[in-house]
């Protein structure tokens, strides 16, 4: 399991860092389970700001959350920590570490925090989505909504960005899925297509 989801990392980060989205999580059915995946996703979010030290994080991480081994990426200078709430993927999360300037590297500060899910969708709404995160991050700043995608951002502690992205997957009705991505991002960090803030 550790490394598949090192390698998940790395791809990640490198399409990032060309602008490609980013779609983490596997697929979970049924609307009590997409229910625990969103408010646990938001509720994971409220628990970190950017900027936390690295020992801020790890304990601030929820004990059910099984961790994999810290990576680093030579590409970015960053160490990246994957965490899930199983062995299957439903519900997965990694956090960004920048690095100091010495030879010997070990990570530092919080700087991006992203957790994702694939979801089965009969009755969620974007809409829905928005007033969910808005309930503990406040009103979005923007909103960006199409077809087949929908964005919102909103601005968090120390002016970090908060970004929502919904992709409906293609498929029949009612079994068409959804893609729920958070990020969160400081404001020093180059800025991608992901983030709307």
């Amino acid at each position: 399991m550790q490394r598949i989801r090192f390698c998940t990392l790395l791809v990640c980060l490198s399409l990032s860092a060309i602008g490609a989205p980013i779609v983490l999580g596997c697929q979970t059915a049924g609307s009590t389970d997409r229910e625990s995946e969103l408010s646990d996703s938001i509720l994971f979010l409220t628990k970190f700001h950017i900027g936390m030290t690295y020992e801020e994080v790890r304990q601030a991480l929820p004990n059910t959350l099984q961790q994999d081994a810290l990576a680093y990426s030579t590409v970015d200078n960053v160490f990246m920590l994957g965490v899930g709430k199983s062995t299957n993927d439903d519900w997965s999360a990694y956090l960004v570490f920048d690095t100091s300037d010495l030879e010997i590297k070990k990570p530092e500060r919080l700087v991006e925090l992203d957790c994702s899910s694939t979801l089965a969708v009969t009755d969620e709404t974007f809409e829905s989505l928005v007033r969910r995160v808005s309930g503990s991050f406040g009103e979005p700043i923007k909103l960006d909504s199409s077809d087949r995608t929908s964005r919102a951002g909103w601005q968090t502690v120390g002016g970090s960005l908060l970004t929502l992205q919904l992709t409906r997957l293609a498929g029949a009705a009612p079994k068409r899925q959804c893609v729920v991505d958070f990020v969160v991002k400081s404001p020093s960090r180059k800025k991608s297509k992901e983030t709307i803030a």
